[in-house]
């Protein structure tokens, strides 16, 4: 949907093809990765998956509770397999 309504914006001769990134969760599989990185869809160009630290920034409270969590081994590692990018939201989450 979000796709449909960046095109649907866009003048009727742009030559502009949104690149779509998917968000990362402590629920995301190697299954989801390895499905996404194949994803072949005439108007969606997914470019990889969006890290944001869970409550970082608004819309952020399923973001993952920990990157380097033994949990997320597996999906990471699927990651990097499918070489489907890993784009990082910086942001302290807490106090120094």
């Amino acid at each position: 949907e979000y796709n449909s309504r960046i095109r649907s914006a866009l003048p009727a001769n742009a030559n502009f093809q949104p690149r779509m990134g998917l968000y990362l969760t402590d629920a995301t599989t190697p299954d989801d990765v390895a499905e996404a990185a194949s994803y072949d869809g005439d108007d969606v160009v997914l470019h990889g998956y969006k890290y944001y630290p869970a409550g970082a920034t608004t819309n952020s409270d399923a973001g993952v509770q920990n990157l380097l969590a033994p949990e997320n081994a597996s999906t990471l590692r699927a990651l990097e397999d499918a070489n489907f990018p890993l784009m990082l939201h910086g942001e302290v989450t807490h106090g120094e």
